[in-house]
């Protein structure tokens, strides 16, 4: 045999080298606890979104009777229902590969505080109850381990 791989195939004891290189992985650790964490915390928040988003596709005219005024724009409260549960889904493709979709956490991020802190700030104006502060609090923490994983995460070719 000629030409590059035949001069392999006639010692079978050396193995033949890759023609073509395989790209790694970019991966967050060495060891992979980085990328565990990272899946964890955003396995977790896309679960917990699920749960308390999904809901409110239900509840729309239950909203306007415990907490009045009604809804006056279906249109807008079912396209915030809508971008929180897309979200959601996000979060979950991130927690597939934190490594490869690390960049994606920084808009995640900006999803988690920009409620937490609205939430505050309409508090603080009395403007909203003191019990949708439970809400802005979870959204803030996970926030915090959003940005936690971010750095842990450091992007890495191996």
């Amino acid at each position: 045999m000629s030409g590059y791989l035949g001069a392999y195939n006639c010692r079978p004891h050396m193995p033949v080298p890759n023609v073509l290189p395989v790209p790694r992985r970019k991966e967050c650790s060495v060891w992979g606890i980085d990328m565990k964490f990272a899946k964890v915390v955003f396995l977790i928040a896309g679960i917990w979104g699920v749960l308390v988003t999904t809901p409110l596709f239900f509840i729309f005219h239950t909203i306007g009777v415990q907490d009045p005024p009604p809804i006056t724009h279906a249109g807008f409260y079912y396209g915030f229902a809508t971008a929180a549960l897309a979200w959601q889904i996000a979060f979950f493709v991130i927690a597939s590969d934190p490594g490869r979709f690390r960049l994606l956490m920084v808009p995640s991020m900006l999803e988690k505080f920009g409620y937490g802190v609205a939430v505050i700030v309409l508090f603080l104006q009395s403007r909203i109850r003191a019990t949708d502060l439970i809400f802005a609090a979870t959204d803030l923490v996970l926030g915090i381990l959003f940005v936690t994983a971010f750095f842990m995460c450091k992007q890495k070719t191996a």
